[in-house]
Protein backbone atom coordinates (compact mmCIF):
# COMPACT_ATOMS: atom_id res chain seq x y z
CA UNK A 1 0.00 0.00 0.00
CA UNK A 2 2.61 2.03 0.96
CA UNK A 3 4.09 1.46 -2.83
CA UNK A 4 1.56 2.39 -4.33
CA UNK A 5 0.91 5.80 -2.88
CA UNK A 6 4.31 6.77 -3.28
CA UNK A 7 3.62 6.22 -6.98
CA UNK A 8 0.19 8.06 -6.84
CA UNK A 9 2.53 10.80 -5.25
CA UNK A 10 4.85 10.63 -8.10
CA UNK A 11 2.27 10.61 -11.06
CA UNK A 12 0.34 13.69 -9.08
CA UNK A 13 3.43 15.50 -8.67
CA UNK A 14 4.90 15.01 -12.56
CA UNK A 15 1.24 15.66 -13.82
CA UNK A 16 1.31 18.94 -11.79
CA UNK A 17 5.13 19.81 -13.11
CA UNK A 18 3.70 18.79 -16.40
CA UNK A 19 0.60 20.88 -16.95
CA UNK A 20 2.36 23.84 -14.98
CA UNK A 21 4.15 24.42 -18.40
CA UNK A 22 1.85 26.69 -21.45
CA UNK A 23 2.41 23.84 -24.37
CA UNK A 24 0.98 21.05 -22.31
CA UNK A 25 -1.41 23.05 -20.45
CA UNK A 26 -2.79 24.57 -23.71
CA UNK A 27 -2.74 21.45 -25.21
CA UNK A 28 -4.72 19.57 -22.74
CA UNK A 29 -7.71 22.32 -23.22
CA UNK A 30 -7.88 21.80 -27.01
CA UNK A 31 -7.76 18.08 -26.62
CA UNK A 32 -10.53 18.67 -24.39
CA UNK A 33 -12.63 21.08 -26.50
CA UNK A 34 -11.88 18.44 -29.29
CA UNK A 35 -13.73 15.73 -27.41
CA UNK A 36 -16.06 17.54 -26.35
CA UNK A 37 -17.02 18.95 -29.88
CA UNK A 38 -16.69 15.22 -31.08
CA UNK A 39 -18.77 13.28 -28.64
CA UNK A 40 -21.63 16.02 -28.51
CA UNK A 41 -21.92 14.60 -32.92
CA UNK A 42 -21.53 11.07 -31.87
CA UNK A 43 -24.20 11.43 -29.36
CA UNK A 44 -26.44 13.29 -31.44
CA UNK A 45 -25.34 12.30 -34.97
CA UNK A 46 -29.18 13.20 -36.59
CA UNK A 47 -29.61 16.61 -35.06
CA UNK A 48 -31.30 19.05 -37.08
CA UNK A 49 -30.85 17.00 -40.43
CA UNK A 50 -33.69 17.38 -42.84
CA UNK A 51 -35.16 20.32 -41.02
CA UNK A 52 -32.39 23.24 -41.65
CA UNK A 53 -33.19 25.38 -45.08
CA UNK A 54 -29.47 26.77 -44.87
CA UNK A 55 -28.07 23.32 -43.92
CA UNK A 56 -29.44 21.90 -46.83
CA UNK A 57 -29.38 24.52 -49.46
CA UNK A 58 -25.58 24.31 -48.98
CA UNK A 59 -25.98 20.68 -49.49
CA UNK A 60 -27.65 20.83 -52.45
CA UNK A 61 -24.88 23.13 -54.04
CA UNK A 62 -22.09 21.67 -53.26
CA UNK A 63 -23.16 18.31 -55.01
CA UNK A 64 -23.69 20.69 -58.04
CA UNK A 65 -20.06 21.76 -57.73
CA UNK A 66 -19.70 18.47 -58.03
CA UNK A 67 -21.77 17.20 -61.18
CA UNK A 68 -20.09 19.77 -62.87
CA UNK A 69 -23.24 22.47 -62.88
CA UNK A 70 -21.27 25.20 -61.33
CA UNK A 71 -22.06 26.80 -58.77
CA UNK A 72 -26.33 26.83 -58.50
CA UNK A 73 -28.72 26.18 -56.01
CA UNK A 74 -30.98 24.56 -58.34
CA UNK A 75 -29.89 23.12 -61.50
CA UNK A 76 -28.67 25.44 -64.47
CA UNK A 77 -29.69 28.59 -62.43
CA UNK A 78 -26.80 30.30 -61.09
CA UNK A 79 -27.25 31.48 -57.39
CA UNK A 80 -25.97 34.13 -55.30
CA UNK A 81 -27.73 32.94 -52.17
CA UNK A 82 -24.63 32.32 -50.14
CA UNK A 83 -20.59 33.89 -50.43
CA UNK A 84 -18.98 30.85 -52.34
CA UNK A 85 -16.47 29.13 -50.14
CA UNK A 86 -18.61 26.95 -47.28
CA UNK A 87 -20.44 24.85 -50.52
CA UNK A 88 -16.94 24.29 -52.19
CA UNK A 89 -15.34 23.26 -48.61
CA UNK A 90 -18.45 21.08 -48.64
CA UNK A 91 -17.73 20.00 -52.18
CA UNK A 92 -14.39 19.17 -51.81
CA UNK A 93 -15.05 16.88 -48.36
CA UNK A 94 -17.71 15.30 -50.49
CA UNK A 95 -15.11 14.37 -53.59
CA UNK A 96 -13.03 12.71 -50.83
CA UNK A 97 -15.67 10.81 -48.72
CA UNK A 98 -18.42 10.83 -50.59
CA UNK A 99 -22.30 12.74 -49.19
CA UNK A 100 -20.76 11.57 -45.86
CA UNK A 101 -22.25 14.25 -43.10
CA UNK A 102 -21.18 12.51 -40.18
CA UNK A 103 -17.14 13.22 -41.63
CA UNK A 104 -18.06 16.82 -42.14
CA UNK A 105 -19.26 17.78 -39.06
CA UNK A 106 -15.97 15.94 -37.60
CA UNK A 107 -13.76 17.88 -39.50
CA UNK A 108 -16.19 20.69 -38.56
CA UNK A 109 -15.02 19.51 -34.97
CA UNK A 110 -11.30 19.48 -35.44
CA UNK A 111 -11.34 23.14 -37.07
CA UNK A 112 -13.76 24.39 -34.07
CA UNK A 113 -10.99 23.17 -31.61
CA UNK A 114 -8.27 24.84 -33.48
CA UNK A 115 -9.70 28.15 -32.67
CA UNK A 116 -8.95 27.84 -29.40
CA UNK A 117 -5.48 27.96 -30.02
CA UNK A 118 -6.13 31.42 -31.52
CA UNK A 119 -8.32 32.44 -28.61
CA UNK A 120 -5.10 31.69 -26.87
CA UNK A 121 -3.04 33.68 -28.83
CA UNK A 122 -5.60 36.56 -29.25
CA UNK A 123 -5.34 36.32 -25.19
CA UNK A 124 -1.95 36.57 -25.07
CA UNK A 125 -1.55 39.11 -27.11
CA UNK A 126 -4.01 41.54 -25.86
CA UNK A 127 -3.31 41.32 -21.80
CA UNK A 128 -0.94 38.07 -20.50
CA UNK A 129 -0.31 34.40 -20.66
CA UNK A 130 -2.44 33.21 -18.30
CA UNK A 131 -5.68 35.37 -20.08
CA UNK A 132 -5.27 33.84 -23.19
CA UNK A 133 -4.89 30.05 -21.17
CA UNK A 134 -8.33 30.98 -19.38
CA UNK A 135 -9.84 32.09 -22.79
CA UNK A 136 -9.00 29.12 -24.33
CA UNK A 137 -10.54 27.13 -22.13
CA UNK A 138 -13.38 29.00 -21.86
CA UNK A 139 -13.90 28.84 -25.55
CA UNK A 140 -13.16 24.76 -25.14
CA UNK A 141 -16.14 24.30 -23.20
CA UNK A 142 -18.36 26.87 -24.18
CA UNK A 143 -21.73 24.99 -24.70
CA UNK A 144 -22.55 27.17 -27.96
CA UNK A 145 -19.10 26.31 -29.17
CA UNK A 146 -19.34 23.03 -28.53
CA UNK A 147 -22.49 22.63 -30.60
CA UNK A 148 -22.12 24.50 -33.53
CA UNK A 149 -19.82 21.61 -35.81
CA UNK A 150 -22.60 19.65 -35.47
CA UNK A 151 -24.50 21.58 -37.71
CA UNK A 152 -24.11 22.39 -41.75
CA UNK A 153 -23.87 26.22 -40.89
CA UNK A 154 -20.98 28.56 -42.17
CA UNK A 155 -20.10 29.62 -38.67
CA UNK A 156 -17.57 26.87 -37.50
CA UNK A 157 -15.59 27.63 -41.03
CA UNK A 158 -15.91 31.34 -40.76
CA UNK A 159 -14.43 31.28 -37.47
CA UNK A 160 -11.48 30.13 -38.30
CA UNK A 161 -11.04 32.51 -40.48
CA UNK A 162 -11.96 35.62 -38.73
CA UNK A 163 -10.31 34.97 -35.22
CA UNK A 164 -7.06 34.31 -37.18
CA UNK A 165 -7.65 37.42 -39.29
CA UNK A 166 -8.50 39.64 -36.36
CA UNK A 167 -5.15 38.14 -34.50
CA UNK A 168 -3.14 39.53 -37.33
CA UNK A 169 -5.20 42.76 -37.29
CA UNK A 170 -4.51 42.69 -33.95
CA UNK A 171 -0.76 42.42 -33.36
CA UNK A 172 -0.03 45.02 -36.68
CA UNK A 173 -1.96 47.66 -34.66
CA UNK A 174 0.38 46.76 -31.41
CA UNK A 175 3.90 46.96 -33.17
CA UNK A 176 5.56 49.08 -35.68
CA UNK A 177 3.76 48.58 -38.95
CA UNK A 178 4.62 45.73 -40.27
CA UNK A 179 3.69 45.18 -44.44
CA UNK A 180 2.79 41.19 -43.63
CA UNK A 181 0.82 41.40 -41.07
CA UNK A 182 -2.07 43.31 -42.23
CA UNK A 183 -1.60 41.65 -45.49
CA UNK A 184 -2.60 38.08 -44.17
CA UNK A 185 -5.03 39.93 -42.30
CA UNK A 186 -6.52 41.20 -44.86
CA UNK A 187 -6.45 37.89 -46.89
CA UNK A 188 -7.30 35.96 -43.87
CA UNK A 189 -10.75 38.25 -43.50
CA UNK A 190 -11.53 38.18 -47.82
CA UNK A 191 -11.52 34.27 -46.86
CA UNK A 192 -13.69 34.74 -43.99
CA UNK A 193 -15.95 37.17 -46.37
CA UNK A 194 -16.24 34.53 -48.86
CA UNK A 195 -17.45 32.19 -46.21
CA UNK A 196 -19.80 34.43 -44.68
CA UNK A 197 -20.06 37.99 -45.95
CA UNK A 198 -21.59 40.09 -42.19
CA UNK A 199 -18.40 41.97 -42.25
CA UNK A 200 -18.37 42.90 -45.80
CA UNK A 201 -18.19 46.74 -44.96
CA UNK A 202 -15.93 46.71 -41.83
CA UNK A 203 -13.09 47.11 -43.50
CA UNK A 204 -13.89 50.81 -44.56
CA UNK A 205 -15.65 51.32 -40.96
CA UNK A 206 -12.35 50.18 -39.39
CA UNK A 207 -10.37 52.81 -41.90
CA UNK A 208 -12.68 55.50 -40.59
CA UNK A 209 -12.47 54.69 -37.07
CA UNK A 210 -8.28 54.88 -37.31
CA UNK A 211 -8.90 57.87 -39.34
CA UNK A 212 -11.28 59.68 -36.50
CA UNK A 213 -9.27 58.74 -33.70
CA UNK A 214 -6.03 61.43 -34.13
CA UNK A 215 -4.05 58.70 -31.74
CA UNK A 216 -3.98 55.77 -34.34
CA UNK A 217 -3.56 57.54 -37.69
CA UNK A 218 0.17 55.44 -37.01
CA UNK A 219 -1.88 52.59 -38.05
CA UNK A 220 -4.24 54.09 -40.53
CA UNK A 221 -1.92 52.66 -43.61
CA UNK A 222 -2.30 49.15 -41.81
CA UNK A 223 -5.64 49.71 -41.86
CA UNK A 224 -5.69 51.13 -45.71
CA UNK A 225 -3.27 47.36 -46.95
CA UNK A 226 -5.97 45.21 -44.99
CA UNK A 227 -8.54 46.68 -47.00
CA UNK A 228 -7.41 46.66 -49.66
CA UNK A 229 -6.06 42.88 -49.57
CA UNK A 230 -9.83 41.92 -48.56
CA UNK A 231 -11.55 43.64 -51.29
CA UNK A 232 -9.17 41.80 -53.50
CA UNK A 233 -9.61 38.34 -52.74
CA UNK A 234 -13.25 38.66 -52.70
CA UNK A 235 -13.18 40.71 -56.24
CA UNK A 236 -13.24 38.13 -58.28
CA UNK A 237 -16.67 36.57 -57.14
CA UNK A 238 -18.58 40.23 -57.11
CA UNK A 239 -17.13 40.26 -60.70
CA UNK A 240 -18.67 36.38 -61.49
CA UNK A 241 -21.78 37.99 -59.79
CA UNK A 242 -22.03 41.06 -62.21
CA UNK A 243 -21.47 38.77 -65.10
CA UNK A 244 -24.13 36.39 -63.79
CA UNK A 245 -26.96 38.62 -62.85
CA UNK A 246 -26.16 42.34 -64.44
CA UNK A 247 -26.35 43.50 -61.12
CA UNK A 248 -23.28 44.80 -58.18
CA UNK A 249 -24.11 42.15 -55.31
CA UNK A 250 -21.11 42.26 -53.02
CA UNK A 251 -20.34 38.75 -52.25
CA UNK A 252 -24.12 37.27 -51.93
CA UNK A 253 -27.99 37.97 -51.57
CA UNK A 254 -29.97 37.92 -48.68
CA UNK A 255 -28.79 41.43 -46.55
CA UNK A 256 -31.54 43.15 -48.73
CA UNK A 257 -34.51 40.59 -47.85
CA UNK A 258 -32.61 40.59 -43.99
CA UNK A 259 -33.61 44.54 -43.97
CA UNK A 260 -36.88 43.77 -44.99
CA UNK A 261 -37.51 40.94 -41.80
CA UNK A 262 -36.01 43.55 -39.76
CA UNK A 263 -38.13 46.28 -40.63
CA UNK A 264 -41.90 44.39 -41.34
CA UNK A 265 -43.34 46.13 -38.43
CA UNK A 266 -46.18 43.63 -37.87
CA UNK A 267 -43.74 40.91 -36.68
CA UNK A 268 -41.54 43.28 -34.67
CA UNK A 269 -38.65 43.02 -37.29
CA UNK A 270 -38.16 38.84 -35.88
CA UNK A 271 -37.81 36.40 -38.23
CA UNK A 272 -40.77 33.90 -37.27
CA UNK A 273 -39.94 31.08 -39.39
CA UNK A 274 -42.34 29.59 -41.81
CA UNK A 275 -44.31 32.82 -41.30
CA UNK A 276 -41.86 34.68 -41.88
CA UNK A 277 -40.92 32.60 -45.50
CA UNK A 278 -44.92 32.21 -46.11
CA UNK A 279 -44.89 36.49 -45.45
CA UNK A 280 -42.63 36.81 -47.72
CA UNK A 281 -43.49 34.50 -51.09
CA UNK A 282 -46.60 37.00 -50.87
CA UNK A 283 -44.59 40.17 -50.55
CA UNK A 284 -42.68 38.92 -53.53
CA UNK A 285 -45.58 38.00 -55.45
CA UNK A 286 -44.73 35.52 -58.72
CA UNK A 287 -41.13 36.37 -58.65
CA UNK A 288 -39.12 33.57 -57.45
CA UNK A 289 -35.26 34.39 -58.37
CA UNK A 290 -33.32 35.03 -55.07
CA UNK A 291 -31.74 38.30 -56.90
CA UNK A 292 -35.21 39.94 -58.27
CA UNK A 293 -37.35 39.28 -54.68
CA UNK A 294 -34.00 41.22 -52.81
CA UNK A 295 -34.87 44.01 -54.57
CA UNK A 296 -38.80 43.65 -54.72
CA UNK A 297 -38.36 42.90 -50.27
CA UNK A 298 -35.88 45.50 -50.29
CA UNK A 299 -37.88 48.06 -51.95
CA UNK A 300 -41.06 47.66 -49.40
CA UNK A 301 -38.25 47.94 -46.55
CA UNK A 302 -37.17 51.46 -47.85
CA UNK A 303 -40.73 52.21 -48.29
CA UNK A 304 -41.76 51.35 -44.09
CA UNK A 305 -38.40 52.88 -42.99
CA UNK A 306 -39.37 56.17 -44.81
CA UNK A 307 -43.05 56.21 -43.87
CA UNK A 308 -42.02 54.77 -40.50
CA UNK A 309 -38.70 56.41 -39.46
CA UNK A 310 -38.87 56.57 -35.87
CA UNK A 311 -40.45 53.49 -35.20
CA UNK A 312 -38.26 51.33 -37.46
CA UNK A 313 -35.07 52.81 -35.55
CA UNK A 314 -36.83 52.75 -31.65
CA UNK A 315 -37.04 49.10 -33.01
CA UNK A 316 -33.43 48.46 -34.28
CA UNK A 317 -32.55 50.05 -30.67
CA UNK A 318 -34.30 47.57 -29.31
CA UNK A 319 -33.47 45.06 -31.34
CA UNK A 320 -29.69 45.81 -30.94
CA UNK A 321 -29.62 45.18 -27.10
CA UNK A 322 -31.74 41.83 -28.08
CA UNK A 323 -28.66 40.85 -30.45
CA UNK A 324 -26.50 40.74 -27.41
CA UNK A 325 -28.51 39.58 -24.70
CA UNK A 326 -31.30 37.50 -25.92
CA UNK A 327 -30.81 33.63 -25.18
CA UNK A 328 -31.84 30.86 -27.20
CA UNK A 329 -34.80 28.69 -25.88
CA UNK A 330 -33.72 25.72 -27.64
CA UNK A 331 -31.18 24.29 -29.88
CA UNK A 332 -31.54 25.40 -33.52
CA UNK A 333 -33.95 23.25 -35.88
CA UNK A 334 -35.04 25.34 -38.17
CA UNK A 335 -38.71 26.16 -36.53
CA UNK A 336 -40.12 27.71 -33.90
CA UNK A 337 -38.17 26.82 -30.72
CA UNK A 338 -40.23 25.78 -27.72
CA UNK A 339 -38.78 26.20 -24.85
CA UNK A 340 -36.44 23.35 -23.46
CA UNK A 341 -35.79 24.56 -19.57
CA UNK A 342 -32.56 22.24 -19.23
CA UNK A 343 -31.18 23.85 -22.96
CA UNK A 344 -32.81 27.46 -21.89
CA UNK A 345 -30.89 27.21 -18.26
CA UNK A 346 -27.69 25.87 -19.44
CA UNK A 347 -27.17 28.25 -22.61
CA UNK A 348 -28.62 31.07 -20.45
CA UNK A 349 -26.44 30.66 -17.67
CA UNK A 350 -23.04 29.98 -19.64
CA UNK A 351 -23.58 33.12 -21.72
CA UNK A 352 -24.47 35.62 -19.23
CA UNK A 353 -21.81 34.07 -17.02
CA UNK A 354 -19.51 35.04 -20.01
CA UNK A 355 -21.26 38.53 -20.27
CA UNK A 356 -20.46 39.09 -16.74
CA UNK A 357 -16.98 38.74 -16.48
CA UNK A 358 -16.23 40.18 -20.22
CA UNK A 359 -18.31 43.44 -18.26
CA UNK A 360 -15.47 43.00 -15.46
CA UNK A 361 -12.65 42.33 -17.61
CA UNK A 362 -14.02 45.66 -20.15
CA UNK A 363 -14.03 47.83 -16.64
CA UNK A 364 -10.90 47.07 -15.41
CA UNK A 365 -9.79 47.84 -18.96
CA UNK A 366 -11.45 50.78 -19.66
CA UNK A 367 -8.46 53.42 -19.01
CA UNK A 368 -6.23 51.48 -21.64
CA UNK A 369 -9.41 51.03 -24.52
CA UNK A 370 -7.52 51.94 -27.69
CA UNK A 371 -5.52 48.70 -27.09
CA UNK A 372 -9.13 46.93 -27.80
CA UNK A 373 -10.22 49.22 -30.30
CA UNK A 374 -10.16 46.79 -32.97
CA UNK A 375 -12.62 44.31 -30.40
CA UNK A 376 -14.61 47.29 -29.52
CA UNK A 377 -14.90 48.08 -33.32
CA UNK A 378 -16.23 44.63 -34.23
CA UNK A 379 -18.80 44.30 -31.66
CA UNK A 380 -20.24 47.77 -32.46
CA UNK A 381 -20.17 46.75 -36.34
CA UNK A 382 -21.80 43.68 -35.87
CA UNK A 383 -24.38 45.02 -32.93
CA UNK A 384 -25.29 48.13 -35.59
CA UNK A 385 -25.39 45.45 -39.03
CA UNK A 386 -27.77 42.88 -36.84
CA UNK A 387 -29.97 45.51 -35.24
CA UNK A 388 -31.05 47.15 -39.00
CA UNK A 389 -31.62 43.54 -40.14
CA UNK A 390 -32.22 40.65 -38.33
CA UNK A 391 -30.93 39.77 -34.76
CA UNK A 392 -30.87 36.45 -33.63
CA UNK A 393 -28.59 34.56 -30.71
CA UNK A 394 -26.86 32.32 -33.33
CA UNK A 395 -25.61 35.60 -35.40
CA UNK A 396 -23.63 36.83 -32.59
CA UNK A 397 -21.86 33.21 -32.60
CA UNK A 398 -18.55 34.42 -34.40
CA UNK A 399 -18.26 37.00 -31.61
CA UNK A 400 -17.75 34.01 -29.14
CA UNK A 401 -13.74 33.96 -29.23
CA UNK A 402 -13.76 37.21 -28.69
CA UNK A 403 -15.45 37.67 -25.63
CA UNK A 404 -14.36 34.35 -24.67
CA UNK A 405 -11.08 36.56 -24.38
CA UNK A 406 -12.13 39.83 -22.41
CA UNK A 407 -14.26 37.42 -20.38
CA UNK A 408 -10.86 35.64 -19.43
CA UNK A 409 -9.21 38.80 -18.35
CA UNK A 410 -12.25 39.24 -16.23
CA UNK A 411 -11.58 36.17 -14.55
CA UNK A 412 -8.09 37.08 -14.39
CA UNK A 413 -8.71 39.88 -12.47
CA UNK A 414 -11.12 38.35 -9.80
CA UNK A 415 -8.66 35.45 -9.30
CA UNK A 416 -5.79 38.14 -8.89
CA UNK A 417 -7.42 40.43 -6.45
CA UNK A 418 -8.51 37.44 -4.34
CA UNK A 419 -5.26 36.08 -3.90
CA UNK A 420 -4.16 39.40 -2.79
CA UNK A 421 -7.13 40.31 -0.80
CA UNK A 422 -6.10 36.79 1.25
CA UNK A 423 -2.75 38.40 1.44
CA UNK A 424 -3.68 40.89 3.07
Amino acid sequence: MAGLKNIMIHILKNGIKYFRDTKHLLLAIVITGLVLRVMFIIMFPDIGEGALMDSQRYQKTAVHILQGRGFCEYIRRPSAFAPPLYPTFLAGIFAVFGKNILIVKLIQAFLSASTIIIVFKIGKLLFNEKTGLIGAGIAAVFPELIVIPAYLYTETLYMVFSTTAFYFMIKGYKQKFSLWLWVWSGLLLGLGLLTRHILIMFPVFIVITFYVFKSMRTNLKGTIVMAVVCYAVVSPWIIRNYIQFHEFIPIARGARSGLWVGSYLPYNGEFRYSETMERIVKEAGSVDNLVQRDNVLFSKAMQTIIQHPWTYFSLSAKKFFLYYFKAYRNIPNGRPRSTNFMIFFTLTASYYLMLFFTAIGVVISRKEWRQYIIIFTLFLYSGVIHSLTVAVPRYRMPLYPFLAVLSAFGVYKVIRFKREHIKV
